[in-house]
C-alpha cells in the first residue's frame, strides 16, 4: 500500500543550535568582502532610491513639457546633466501599469471638465480589460485532501464541469466557477500619442501618470 501522505501537517525540523553548526576556515578574506560588499549594496541601493525619485522630479516634467510644445516631435527619452557633466538617459516608456476603473473614468472627467473644447470620451483613451485567476481551492475537499477527480474535470472544461460536478455531488450546490476574474483600465495603443495634444498641461500629465502609471528608466551615460 502506497504512503497516505498527510497534506495538513507541516514538516518540523530540528532546530539547529548556533554552537553546534559547523564551521569551515578558509584560508582568505573572501567572507569579510562578501560580507561588506552585501552591505556596500544595500547602502547603494539606498541612495538610488533617494537620486531616483530627485532625477525624475525634474526630469519628468521637462519630458512632458517638450512634448506639449513639439507635438509634432515628440521623443520618449531625454538627457538629465548635472553641473559635473555627468548625464542619464530618463526614458518614458509606453508601458502602462493596470488602473482602477473608478480612478481612470474620474480622473478623464475632471480632464474633461477643464477641458470642454476637447469634448474628452474616455473610451477614446483607455479600454477596460479583464485579467483572469484560477482558483486551485477548489481542488481540494474539505479537509484539504487534493482531489485528482475534480482536478482532471476543470482541466478540460471550467464552465461545463463546474455544472456537471455539482450535478454529480462532487462539488456542493452553488459552487462558483474557480475562474476568477478582475477588472482593470489600461490604455490603447493610440494614447501615447494623443495624451501631448488632448492635454497639453504639464499638470495634467502629471495627474494621468498617477492613475495611469507607465514604466520610466533612468540609465547612465558612459
Amino acid at each position: 500500500m502506497a504512503l497516505k501522505r498527510l497534506d495538513k501537517i507541516a514538516e518540523t525540523k530540528p532546530v539547529t543550535a548556533r554552537e553546534e553548526r559547523p564551521s569551515l576556515v578558509i584560508k582568505s578574506d573572501d567572507v569579510v568582502r562578501f560580507n561588506g560588499a552585501v552591505s556596500d549594496v544595500k547602502d547603494a541601493q539606498a541612495i538610488v532610491d533617494e537620486l531616483r525619485i530627485k532625477i525624475l522630479g525634474q526630469g519628468v516634467p521637462f519630458l512632458y513639457g517638450h512634448n506639449i510644445t513639439h507635438p509634432g516631435a515628440t521623443v520618449k527619452t531625454v538627457e538629465v546633466i548635472d553641473k559635473t557633466g555627468a548625464a542619464v538617459r530618463l526614458t518614458s516608456q509606453a508601458k502602462y501599469s493596470a488602473a482602477n476603473p473608478d480612478a481612470a473614468e474620474a480622473l478623464f472627467e475632471n480632464l474633461g471638465l477643464k477641458h470642454p473644447e476637447a469634448k474628452i470620451d474616455i473610451n477614446n483613451f483607455v479600454q477596460e480589460a479583464v485579467t483572469a485567476s484560477f482558483d486551485s481551492k477548489i481542488f481540494n475537499d474539505a479537509e484539504g485532501r487534493f482531489n485528482e477527480k475534480v482536478y482532471s474535470a476543470y482541466a478540460a472544461a471550467v464552465l461545463k464541469v463546474t455544472n456537471d460536478l455539482i450535478a454529480k455531488g462532487v462539488l456542493q450546490t452553488g459552487t462558483v466557477s474557480p475562474l476568477k476574474t478582475t477588472k482593470k483600465v489600461l490604455p490603447l495603443e493610440s494614447f501615447d500619442d494623443k495624451r501631448w495634444t488632448t492635454f497639453p498641461d504639464v499638470r495634467d500629465q502629471e495627474s494621468i501618470r498617477e492613475v495611469l502609471p507607465n514604466t520610466i528608466t533612468l540609465t547612465p551615460v558612459k
